[in-house]
């Protein structure tokens, strides 16, 4: 099984108190634009070239669009596999206009050789591409009104070489008189600069990749101003005998693909030139055969995207065996060579329905909660990131149909009427806890019933921590899970210590975490991805891995805490072939006599691992799972610092040194709860209680040495229904009580051997 935090990667669409405002768009669910028309007329011929203005105008009915692709082919075609991708056209880009879900695109000087061009359209959403639109055909036609003209033109030559001069000559193209004319570089790569009396943009590449350059001529006219712009882009190369990159594309079958798209990224960012430019070169693939021409050298992430005939897709792979970038091997690539290389590629499996059905109580009157959200987050992030839910309805009890895949599953409840989220309850996530650290997966693979829930009423409080999630290049992060830890609630409430709330950062990195029983609290942050460093809350510094570090911060019943900026470092971007893994265990088990430490223990769910090299630059980090396991992969031979990290626990630390003879390290440890002066050590001791939840008879069974337990039932309310201290055989023991006199709902069990305690959940339900 994957890791926690591996798979919860995606979990940062959770907003714990903005639920009704989430709505992730599937692959399966994004719809392909309507293209409603394309038209365009030629403005002048230059060198054999056409200059054109055209207009693109479509309709798209998904709900939560970021941008569209834009794909063309030369000439009049219907064949979808002859287009090329041309751009990918953002949301704010300032040819882009729209009215509702009505779409308009003007591409104000189009260079192209033919009159005949062909468009079509595809849409994203959530990190997915939709299908293409329909194909529109466009003639252009030559503009034979007389329209006031004032153009840039020039033929740029798109590609250059490392310490070779590159010009580009222009000219001013009008049909109206004008007078102080000026035209500047706007934008250009460092040295690039023109000479506008004979304008020509002269410029000496030292780097390669592939550069922007933007000019803007203005004049003035009896009748106004003018202002024109002309963009276009270099790609500069090292080679004067660039390389061919190859390979063909399988099914597991050994079956060639039919269709695809091969791509070819920088491995270095800072050979994309203004960092607009990511993908280098691109090639389709035919009948499973791909083949880049004119590929200079350098370090590069191969990525290859493929259908089949019926259109279903293949899972997108990385080389090499990637499923995405971060894990990605990078080729290297010299001048003049021939490369190969081969994939084999998994189809995108259809999805099983189950039935997964439950209720939502009270659990103090274990009455039902009319109108909570229960929500399934899908951890498959090679399928489906699936992110659903459902409502209860006026008895408590929901139902619904859910691909098989394995999802951390929590419920809310909602004021009525308004669909808002409700802070008379707290959340809990699957099986009875409070923070997604300790959530288990629920795997969906049959139909499941009884995935209950009881939320625990708290008092409401006017009050939150705000702030702001940033890189340390000072990049706002959006959709950051920010958690706020509770690590002194004040006695009266102890049981609330380190349960944590969390918000999700907006488009501008801001969160806002709301209603906080008053206390003190640390911050911690996560991203989706394996960019970014996730950690603690320090003033005035990065975020730190350890929970021990975090800077503290005193809430009130009443008041606005913050705002706090939470500055995350860049993981080191590393390829090698060793591995990290082991497992990371409570520190409990059966109690033994005189000065013997606790021996044994469950696997520690939800605690963090960092990796750091010797300048102690974060390398990966990751978490465990619900058996306490963990494994990081693809590190290179070096000496490491392995951290670990739970809050309400005594972090560790390990020192690691991979070689060429022994590059796979592997760790078996316990970490131990904290103790503080309000509260003793809590040991979860290897303690089996059943039934839960029970009507009749409550049994216990659990190991110690000879001694005295102390036992405990207790309710939320604080009402207590059983206390007593027992002497305890060396060995198994096995207690029972008769429930029927106590009420029904959600109780505390406590075992407190010589210190050592248990604490459990009991529902008593009638």
């Amino acid at each position: 099984m994957s890791s926690f935090y591996q798979k919860i990667t995606i979990l940062v669409a959770i907003a714990l108190f903005a639920l009704g405002n989430i709505n992730t768009i599937q692959a399966q669910e994004l719809k392909a634009p309507r293209f409603e028309y394309a038209e365009g007329k030629i403005f002048k011929e230059v060198d054999n070239m056409f200059v054109a203005m055209l207009t693109l105008g479509w309709v798209d009915d998904n709900p939560h669009v970021d941008g569209f692709g834009l794909y063309i082919f030369y000439g009049e075609s219907k064949d979808y596999h002859e287009f090329k991708f041309y751009k990918k056209i953002d949301l704010k880009d300032e040819n882009l206009s729209h009215q509702k879900n009505y779409f308009q695109y003007l591409m104000r000087e189009f260079l192209v050789e033919s009159k005949v061009v062909s468009f079509y359209i595809t849409s994203f959403a959530g990190g997915h591409e939709s299908k293409g639109s329909g194909i529109k055909v466009v003639n252009l036609k030559q503009d034979n009104q007389n329209h006031n003209k004032f153009m840039i033109v020039g033929k740029p030559t798109r590609t250059a070489t490392i310490g070779e001069q590159y010009t580009f000559e222009f000219e001013i193209e009008a049909n109206v008189d004008y007078t102080d004319l000026e035209v500047n570089l706007v934008n250009s790569p460092a040295g690039g600069e023109i000479d506008v009396e004979n304008m020509i943009v002269k410029w000496t590449p030292t780097e390669g990749g592939i550069y922007t350059f933007n000019l803007v001529a203005t004049a003035s006219t009896q009748n106004g101003d003018l202002k024109a712009g002309f963009s276009w882009t270099v790609e500069v190369m090292h080679c004067k005998v660039p390389a061919i990159v190859m390979g063909e594309v399988a099914d597991a079958d050994g079956s060639l693909v039919p269709y695809g798209t091969a791509m070819l990224f920088w491995a270095d960012g800072s050979n994309d030139g203004n960092g607009k430019f990511k993908r280098v070169y691109d090639t389709r693939i035919v009948e499973g055969k791909y083949e880049f021409k004119g590929v200079d050298a350098g370090e590069y992430y191969l990525q290859i995207s493929a259908y089949s005939k019926e259109q279903k897709a293949y899972h997108p792979v990385w080389y090499e065996n990637a499923t995405n970038f971060m894990d990605a091997t990078p080729i290297t690539i010299e001048c003049d060579e021939t490369y190969t290389f081969d994939f084999v590629v998994e189809p995108v499996k259809e999805p099983e329905f189950f039935k997964v059905s439950g209720k939502v109580v009270d659990a103090e009157t274990l009455e039902p909660i009319k109108w909570s959200y229960v929500k399934f987050i899908g951890l498959d992030n090679r399928n489906h990131n699936y992110n659903l839910e459902t409502v209860t309805n006026q008895f408590g009890e929901y139902s619904i149909k859910l691909p098989e895949a394995e999802y951390i599953v929590f419920a809310h409840a909602i004021k009525s009427n308004s669909g808002s989220i409700s802070n008379q309850y707290l959340p809990q996530y699957y099986k009875l806890a409070n923070s997604i650290q300790d959530a288990t997966i629920l795997a969906v693979t049959e139909n499941i019933s009884g995935i209950d829930f009881a939320l625990s009423k708290v008092p409401t409080y006017e009050n939150s921590i705000k702030g702001k999630v940033v890189s340390i290049d000072d990049i706002n992060l959006k959709n950051v899970v920010v958690s706020a830890y509770c690590t002194d609630p004040g006695n009266k409430n102890e049981k609330f210590r380190f349960y944590s709330k969390s918000g999700v950062t907006n488009e501008n990195g801001n969160f806002e975490i709301e209603n906080l029983m008053p206390g003190t609290y640390i911050l911690y942050a996560n991203t989706r991805d394996k960019v970014y460093m996730p950690g603690f809350f320090v003033e005035g510094k990065e975020v730190s891995a350890s929970w021990k570090d975090a800077t503290e911060i005193e809430v009130e019943a009443e008041g606005t805490f913050g705002p706090y900026t939470l500055t995350l470092p860049i993981f080191e971007k590393v390829h090698g072939s060793g591995r990290v893994k082991g497992t990371v265990r409570e520190r409990t088990g059966s109690i033994k006599s005189g000065d013997d430490e606790l021996q044994g223990g469950k696997g520690l769910n939800g605690a963090n691992v960092y990796i750091f090299d010797m300048q102690y630059n974060p390398v990966k980090s990751i978490s465990t799972d619900e058996f306490g396991n963990f494994e990081m992969n693809q590190i290179p031979n070096g000496k490491y610092t392995i951290l670990l990290d739970k809050v309400g626990f005594h972090p560790l630390s390990y020192e690691a040194n991979l070689t060429t003879n022994n590059n796979d390290y592997s760790i078996d440890v316990d970490m131990s709860p904290i103790s503080t002066s309000s509260v003793s050590p809590i040991f979860k001791i290897e303690t089996t209680v059943f039934p839960n939840p029970v009507s009749d008879l409550l049994n216990i069974q659990f190991e110690s040495a000879a001694g005295i337990a102390n036992i405990k039932l207790a309710a939320y309310s604080g009402a207590t229904y059983i206390n007593e201290s027992l002497q305890t055989n060396d060995g198994q023991n096995n207690i029972s009580y008769s429930i029927k006199n106590i009420p029904q709902g959600i109780y505390f069990l406590t075992i407190d051997l010589n210190g050592s305690i248990l604490v459990t959940p009991i529902v008593v339900s009638k």
